[in-house]
């Protein structure tokens, strides 16, 4: 694979087919080779980062329309940060200072 994003989609689809071809009560068990690359990049930062996207990537494949309502999610996203912008409200003003500023007066 090119990438830790394509690493975790093709073990994700792997483990579908597997449990298409092997039944219900299959168990399956991905490995992955963290030793080539960064050196100072550790085996735990890299298992964490792997296991976030093969999880989401084995929901989008096991789970029927997930991914379709991510997708949609993320465009009312995108449409509700454009309609911001045209506004002219900042798309990174989230909330954010009011917990800031509770924070400095306590």
């Amino acid at each position: 694979p090119d990438s830790l994003d394509d690493a975790a989609i093709l073990a994700a689809s792997a483990c579908k087919q597997y449990a298409s071809d092997a039944g219900a009560m299959s168990r399956c068990r991905v490995d992955f080779d963290t030793s080539i690359g960064d050196e100072t990049y550790t085996t735990l930062k890299s298992s964490t980062e792997f296991m976030q996207k093969f999880v989401t990537a084995v929901c989008y494949e096991m789970i029927p329309g997930v991914k379709e309502i991510r997708e949609k999610e993320i465009m009312a996203l995108v449409s509700a940060k454009a309609e911001l912008a045209q506004l002219g409200v900042s798309s990174d003003d989230d909330g954010d200072d009011d917990e800031e500023e509770e924070e400095d007066t306590a």
